[in-house]
């Protein structure tokens, strides 16, 4: 037998070992046998709803307007320039976010990710103009000190894929957080937008980005201020455009 035969053979024997000892595991239901995620969860992931809105993405019923844009208004309105998520923040989606975020399942960043990036061009989530446009990908910050303590930034792992996927650049140095918040997660609006009131988003390079076409990439939609602020000040910066592109959306 060839070396090369060997180590395969060892590998195999190995790893058949492992699934004994181990047995396979979807990542979210926890079902056996069914790595590393069982169909069951991969089709209850939902995308939002048809009609949406061209701005935000959130599902609205003509004629009337959209209510999540109106409640925006007030504050200056949207700092990006449109925002897509691949699904509905509910179910399993839910519980992969739960379990990346809060349960240091990094492994699960790169799935949902690649998740993400089939809905961003398999299914056209992206239009083809935006994708082509777009110049590089730039993940939400997380403050070194949270990013320090997870061992990981989520919005990092998702657009990992969709970065590959597109042949864009991924930009993971470019905006920094500077002050730790507390956390979004559970804070109505009202609260959310006063939580971001007292935190900070730095720019460390604007030459990276002056004149581009950028996507901003973050785990989940829920009242859009943590990604009109960072939007807000990628354009301040010089960026030409950003879109918004999430994981998932909801309340």
């Amino acid at each position: 037998m060839k070396p090369q035969e060997i180590v395969r053979t060892v590998r195999a024997i190995g790893e058949g070992l492992l699934d004994i000892v181990y047995p396979p595991q979807c990542l979210l239901c926890e079902r056996w046998n069914y790595p590393p995620l069982c169909e069951d969860c991969y089709l209850s992931f939902t995308p939002i709803p048809e009609p949406i809105c061209p701005t935000c993405g959130r599902p609205i019923t003509p004629p009337v307007s959209c209510h999540n844009c109106a409640d925006a208004e007030p504050f200056g309105g949207w700092g990006f320039d449109a925002a897509r998520a691949g699904g509905i923040y509910v179910g399993a989606l839910r519980e992969g976010v739960h379990k990346l975020k809060f349960g240091g399942q990094e492994q699960l960043g790169e799935l949902l990710g690649a998740h993400l990036a089939n809905r961003c061009v398999v299914d056209a989530l992206l239009p083809l103009e935006w994708r082509e446009r777009a110049d590089a990908l730039i993940p939400v910050p997380l403050h070194p000190k949270r990013q320090r303590q997870r061992g990981f930034n989520q919005a990092a792992l998702l657009a990992k894929p969709l970065a590959a996927m597109l042949g864009k650049p991924l930009l993971t140095e470019t905006l920094q957080r500077t002050i730790r918040n507390t956390p979004q997660v559970g804070l109505s609006g009202e609260a959310r937008r006063r939580n971001l009131t007292e935190q900070g988003f730095h720019l460390v390079s604007s030459t990276t980005i002056s004149g581009k076409h950028l996507l901003l990439i973050d785990d989940v939609f829920t009242t859009g201020t943590t990604v009109s602020t960072c939007a807000r000040v990628l354009k301040t910066g010089g960026a030409a455009s950003v879109v918004v592109v999430t994981l998932a959306a909801g309340g």
